[in-house]
């Protein structure tokens, strides 16, 4: 597993789109906050997911990126944004 993953805190923008009785879900602005210091949180390092997982000025992925990276990010995402166990709870917030 790559440290990146392991290292950091994961903060990121969620788009929930439902649509049909289907969802999609949307990720931007994926930051990687250093989890590896004892410091403040708000005085960690954050850095973007892309200076990491891309080259060539953004445009275009790393090889390695699609092995286990992008597979434990995917499976995380999924876990967190499963809306298939959703529960009706009317107009009761």
């Amino acid at each position: 597993m790559p440290s990146y993953i392991e290292d950091n805190y994961i903060k990121t923008f969620v788009i929930i789109e439902f649509k049909d009785n289907q969802y999609r879900v949307t990720l931007k602005s994926i930051k990687l906050i250093d989890n590896l210091h004892d410091i403040n949180f708000n005085e960690r390092i954050v850095t973007d997911i892309e200076q990491i997982v891309l080259k060539k000025d953004h445009t275009v992925f790393r090889a390695n990126f699609f092995n286990k990276p992008s597979k434990v990010l995917d499976f995380t995402f999924q876990k967190i944004t499963d809306f298939n166990k959703m529960v009706n709870y009317g107009d009761r917030w």
